[in-house]
């Protein structure tokens, strides 16, 4: 049968070029309308980068000129300028399309020009010794060099200028420009062989198969692997985009100097074909246009730098006055919503968008209703009746039983279904004068309930198997040999479907439209393939709403993926997932996992495992950061979204410092997560995936302050002996360090990171410490093996139908068990070997603690032991930390063992074999805390009492004031409070410059202490310190808003609202009543009762501890918008808790506590708020000793 093609969802893409003529002219101030718009576009048009971007249609209903630099287009009824037009002019009657996706751009691109085409004469130079080094700048004599056409080279048929055998060729081409500020982009083409190094006026520009960037090969340096050139084969040069070099561009005389590298100088071919192209806004003159056999984009388009969303309106404005707007409806795909009237009248639904052209003669409808299924989705063991109902009855109702979409030719309703089989059931509304209306669809599977969780997936059969269309077959274009290039399969497509999951009691968690896209690299050859799902707004969900994984609070997700284990799909179908998690308890950056049961369009598909999509997503939920605010790269450092300047910009220092120093340590630790880096490697090593590093590597830095780089861990397949059978004996640490592998699997740039960070002593020694922590925690053989039979149990019981289903052999995937058990048992003593022989380590010895008690714990390096007595094997000569860590309402007392002391922290050399174990007391829970409570900085003048603070007890017990310390902003300026100082509990002690100009204008009793500085006018930092110089508070006050301005020279003082708020806000401060209250309660103290309910947040939030750095108090602020539980941990670095600061139920408020770390190491923390379990808060707090 014939099926009746309705345009509801995506099909092929469709390329429409659009021309625009803009003419300068003057301004015009009104008659611009919005005229159409798509804000679901996936196979209509595209713009210049090939992608379906939404569009933004306008129409100039005038017979003017427009000037459009005075108009904007925004997302946001509060922010009218949110984008802003170019200076370009808008033709009267005529169509303006800009794309709205978000990547803001202005530039028009009108012309293309090969500047420097195949068959230009070059300067060339074969090399056989070092050259002077300015040879790649545009002041470079090359007058003896020698000239010639391009290609040049030998071997391959194509070269015009034919050279010697020679393992390095010098190139320089001299180019003109008139005005720089016409070129918009550069792209750089070229047909290589083996490896190349592009410099645009001595500064480089593209690379490509040999060395680092920014890193000068030598002379004679090969090639990092063997490259065959494509053009004289039939292929295509490759293509660089280098517009970020535009900036290197002069008026007059540029450069293009290159240097091509083979990889052997006895090869048997060199190729060199540089094409260099320039986007610009207007033609040069005498231009030749594009050679046609590059891969040039088509002339740029205006991009908003906002996107289009359901729900939402849209505005054109002046920047002040709304001239015309529209609220968007829920996306359809595909479709358009326009005026049906070109300017004027309603808006409506188009099947058949008209970008650049008129609206008029297009077909224009309603959308039928919907319909509703009286039986739900789930598993059922005996037959059931379903009633398909309709939201309107004139429409009728249409169904299919296979997952196909409804149409008029399918079975049409009209009376109860009996379903006694596992059957998909989709219904659908139509009416002969609307569009169709939405597809609802349910599962019913009458199969035994599966123990692991169920999803099915159901699309209409052509977006799975149409030979030109479907995405899970070959198609006509596929090559013959694995993995089928050019298949279906290896297309970017994504089709529309429908998801259901069905938890592991088989109770219902979601059901929602999506998008799917087949997955993968190689492993899209298998039977069973890898697929994306995606949540989008045109499908009825921006995104997934719930928690996929058990082991994390994550609740929202854009995509995820249906993974079928890689490389591994017919072992063990769990190989990657098993490593990863293996790293459960470390601070990496990976993914979690959940196997499932797959139907798809009802048929058994057999097990795939959820897991994360890495995408800027996926780092924003993890991190709790804005997705758009993310730099994601991959490999050499190419951009996945963001852009790699930072990186470039890392690469470089790594390359011109001198690492070795304290001053190498701050910039390896200023720009990447140096802990989690460790981890990353060491991980990799251990599992020993030789499918890295230089293939699957991402990693990320987001745009905030402070920042640094971390690296993902995925697809680690190759690892645990997937293809070696005595893969645990293999150096992977030598492998990961190798300074000349070949282009794959460890080519150099991929080892250059790592190779700089280990020439500094302290990262090297880290490396090693955190290398001896995890091959005694994580990497155990017990705990590895448990992690792995664990996981396996896990699908055991589904995998004789997973492995029929796909003729998988239970003998070869008992065969990969076995080889994973070896390699656990053996893996971390030949690992710990290794490590001795790379470092020249003098063997390892034993490093033994024990905990006398409940009262506290022990932390060895990044240990924590889980229980007592703990030991593990560290290397003799490399420093071990032992720090015992006093648990809430306990204090440290001493070692006893191989050492007595009652230093909290111990750095040891494992040689010395400590025993060791620490002894913990029960202490009083409270302790004194001393605020700062009130400043006088600037009396009146006709009440000058002097400059004064006053200091409040607020804790239970008396403190002992003896030798503290309070200091201004000056170092020079301290009081050091005598002994026998002793202040109890709501009490008050001030400080006062001049005690007679004090006494004079206070005559109640007011205990007062003389100093000899006073304070600032204009605001600075006051400070109180112990006696062992432990700050215990600071604040910097101002004389400018929002700290309160009567207290500068009208009069009142400083008075905290209470001492339990943070008083380095200056909104817990106020003006006194009168001229201040020292020695009694402040004239505007209010209870943190009232505080609650008198001024409530208006949304969760932690604020950023203070001081921070700090040593050894900081105070931790939080607000919560309503009556919550809340859970306050702080984690170290690893991510092993150091203290739970609170967990119970809360009332809204704002609150604030202090965190004393006095038994806690220098470090990086991290600060943990969790709300209701849920919604999630983290903040970085240093401790600096």
């Amino acid at each position: 049968m014939q099926k009746e093609t309705i345009p509801f969802y995506m099909g092929m893409k469709i390329f429409v070029p659009i021309f625009l003529v803009l003419i300068p002219v003057a301004l015009f101030a009104q008659g611009i309308v919005l005229n159409e718009l798509v804000s679901s576009n996936h196979n209509g048009i595209t713009d210049e980068d090939g992608e379906t971007a939404d569009w933004i249609e306008l129409y100039n209903n005038t017979e003017q000129n427009i000037d459009l630099s005075t108009y904007y287009i925004s997302d946001d009824s509060q922010n009218l300028s949110k984008w802003q037009f170019p200076a370009t002019t808008f033709s009267p009657s005529a169509f303006m399309l800009l794309f709205a996706s978000g990547k803001d751009r202005k530039n028009l691109i009108s012309h293309w020009e090969t500047i420097i085409d195949q068959g230009d004469s070059w300067s060339y130079l074969p090399v056989s010794s070092a050259q002077q080094l300015n040879w790649i700048s545009n002041t470079y004599n090359d007058t003896d060099w020698q000239k010639g056409p391009t290609g040049i080279g030998y071997g391959d048929g194509d070269d015009a200028t034919v050279i010697s055998n020679t393992l390095t060729l010098y190139m320089r081409k001299n180019f003109f420009l008139a005005d720089t500020a016409t070129v918009k982009s550069i792209l750089l083409h070229i047909d290589y062989d083996d490896a190349f190094v592009a410099y645009l006026n001595g500064n480089e520009a593209a690379r490509s198969n040999i060395g680092s960037p920014g890193e000068r090969p030598a002379y004679n340096q090969w090639a990092d692997t063997y490259r065959e050139a494509e053009m004289y084969q039939g292929g295509s040069p490759e293509k660089f985009d280098i517009s970020g070099e535009k900036g290197l561009l002069i008026p007059g005389k540029n450069v293009l100097a290159i240097e091509i590298h083979n990889y052997d100088p006895n090869s048997s071919d060199l190729t060199a074909i540089p094409f260099l192209t320039l986007g610009m806004t207007n033609a040069p003159l005498n231009a030749r246009g594009v050679n046609p056999i590059l891969d040039v984009p088509a002339n740029a388009a205006l991009h908003t730098n906002f996107k289009l969303g359901d729900d939402e309106s849209l505005y054109l404005s002046d920047g002040q006055t709304i001239l015309d707007s529209v609220h968007l409806k829920t996306a359809i795909a595909d479709y358009s919503y326009g005026r049906i009237s070109d300017a004027a009248g309603q808006w409506s639904f188009f099947a058949e968008p008209t970008p650049g052209a008129s609206n008029n003669l297009s077909e224009y409808r309603d959308f039928s209703g919907e319909v509703t299924v009286s039986a739900p989705s789930g598993f059922y063991k005996t037959s059931l009746q379903v009633v398909i109902s309709k939201e309107l009855p004139t429409d009728s109702v249409f169904y299919t039983l296979d997952g196909s979409d409804p149409d008029r030719n399918d079975f049409i309703y009209n009376a109860p279904l009996t379903i006694s089989g596992t059957t998909i059931l989709r219904a659908r509304t139509f009416s002969s004068t609307k569009y169709p209306g939405p597809v609802e669809t349910k599962s019913y599977i009458f199969e035994d309930q599966s123990q692991l969780a169920v999803v099915s997936l159901v699309t209409d059969p052509p977006n799975l198997w149409d030979e030109n269309s479907g995405i899970y077959v070959k198609g006509p274009n596929a090559q013959a040999e694995l993995p089928f290039f050019g298949a279906n399969f290896w297309q970017d497509w994504e089709k529309p479907a429908h998801i259901e999951f069905f938890d592991e009691n088989g109770e219902l968690g979601f059901s929602s439209n999506c998008g799917i896209k087949i997955f993968g690299a190689w492993s899209r050859a298998n039977a069973q393939k890898s697929m994306s799902v995606f949540f989008r707004g045109e499908y009825g969900n921006p995104s997934l709403k719930y928690k996929l994984f058990k082991n994390s609070e994550i609740s929202e997700y854009e995509s995820f993926i249906l993974r079928n284990s890689g490389n591994d799909w017919d072992a063990t179908a769990m190989r990657d997932a098993f490593m990863q998690s293996l790293l459960d308890d470390i601070d990496v950056d990976k993914q979690n996992y959940r196997p499932v049961a797959v139907y798809l369009n009802g048929e058994y598909w057999g097990i795939l495992n959820i897991r994360e999509k890495i995408n800027e997503h996926f780092i924003a939920s993890h991190h709790n950061t804005d997705p758009d605010n993310i730099n994601l790269l991959e490999n050499q450092g190419v951009a996945v979204t963001g852009n790699a300047s930072e990186y470039n910009t890392f690469l470089s220092g790594l390359q011109s410092l001198n690492l070795s120093t304290s001053q190498g340590f701050e910039f390896l630790t200023s720009h990447i997560d140096l802990d989690e880096f460790l981890n990353y490697q060491i991980a990799q090593i251990y599992f020993n995936n030789t499918d890295w590093p230089g293939n699957n590597i991402k990693f990320w830095k987001s745009n905030e302050l402070d920042a640094r780089w971390r690296w993902i861990l995925y697809d680690t397949d190759f690892g645990f002996a997937l293809y070696e059978p005595e893969a645990y004996k293999i150096n992977t640490l030598n492998f990961a360090l190798e300074e000349q592998g070949p282009g794959w699997p460890n080519p150099p740039w991929s080892t250059f990171i790592f190779r700089k960070v280990l020439e500094n002593p302290q990262a090297k020694n880290m490396f090693i410490n955190r290398m001896a922590d995890l091959l005694n925690t994580s990497f155990k053989a017990d705990k590895v093996l448990n992690c792995l039979d664990s996981l396996n149990n896990k699908i055991m019981s589904e995998l004789p139908r997973h492995q029929q289903r796909w003729g998988h052999s239970s003998e070869f995937r008992n065969y990969h068990l076995q080889l994973m058990h070896e390699f656990a048992h053996y893996r971390a003593t030949y690992l710990a070997g290794f490590t001795l022989t790379r470092f020249g380590l003098n063997g390892m010895s034993a490093v033994k603690v024990d905990s006398d008690n409940d009262g506290g714990y022990v932390r060895v390096n990044s240990v924590y032991p889980e229980t007592y007595p703990w030991q593990g094997f560290y290397y003799n000569g490399i420093p071990v930390e032992v720090q015992a860590i006093a648990k809430s309402g306990y204090k440290f007392t001493g070692w006893t063992g191989s050492i007595e002391s009652n230093q909290g922290l111990l750095t040891i050399d494992p040689i010395a074999a400590p025993d060791l174990t620490a002894h913990f007391e029960q202490m009083q829970a409270s302790e004194s805390e001393i605020v700062i409570n009130e400043i006088n900085y600037n009396s009146a003048d006709d009440f000058d009492s002097g400059d004064w603070v006053e200091f409040v007890n607020a804790g239970n017990e008396i403190a002992d004031l003896s030798g503290w310390i309070f200091k201004d902003e000056n170092d020079d300026h301290q009081f050091i409070f005598p002994a026998g100082t002793m202040l109890k509990p709501d009490s008050f002690i001030v400080l006062a410059d001049n005690d007679s100009l004090f006494s004079d204008k206070f005559s109640d009793p007011v205990r007062i202490m003389s100093i000899n500085f006073g304070f600032s006018g204009s605001g600075e930092l006051l400070r109180l310190f112990d006696a062992a110089g432990v700050i215990i508070d600071s604040l910097t006050y101002n004389d400018n808003d929002p700290w309160p301005l009567e207290a500068d020279g009208a009069g009142a003082s400083l008075e905290l609202l209470n001492p339990g708020r943070d008083n380095s806000i200056a909104q817990n401060w106020k003006a006194s009543a009168g001229y201040g209250s020292p020695g009694r309660i402040n004239s505007v103290y209010t209870s943190l009762e009232q505080e609650e309910f008198s001024i409530l947040p208006d949304a969760f939030s932690l604020h950023q501890n203070y001081p921070n750095p700090f040593n050894p108090d900081t105070r931790i602020m939080y607000d919560l918008s309503q009556n919550a539980y809340v859970n306050i941990t702080v984690f170290d670095i690893s991510g092993k808790i150091i203290k739970r600061i609170i967990d119970k139920n809360l009332n809204a408020g704002t609150y604030k506590i202090k965190f004393n770390a006095n038994e806690v190491a220098s470090g990086i923390y991290i600060l943990k708020m969790t709300i209701n379990n849920k919604l999630q808060f983290s903040k970085k707090m240093i401790l600096l000793r």
